[in-house]
């Protein structure tokens, strides 16, 4: 094996280890921010609670509306509000 094919080699592993590097850091990089806004979600979900108690609101508290919210943020706060007030239970 020449030096040209050991550093065409290396080049190609070199490639190959930062491809594959992307690839695992993209989809942990879309668990992280998923699950801080199930997180965030969460904690919209509980203060709107605490706040509406004079109010007789309340937002079911589940890991669905949670999502809901970490994910579509002030619009997806919005639908929820909007749901509530539309079938109320």
């Amino acid at each position: 094996m020449g030096k040209i094919d050991l550093l065409a080699a290396l080049c190609a592993a070199g490639l190959a280890i930062a491809l594959l590097a992307y690839v695992i850091r993209n989809p942990l990089r879309f668990l992280g921010r998923f699950v801080r806004g199930l997180v965030v979600g969460g904690a919209v979900i509980w203060a709107a609670n605490w706040l509406g108690q004079a109010h007789q609101f309340h937002v079911p508290w589940n890991p669905i509306t949670a999502a809901i919210l970490g994910l579509f943020g002030l619009p997806g706060a919005l639908a929820l509000l909007w749901l509530r007030w539309w079938l109320p239970v």
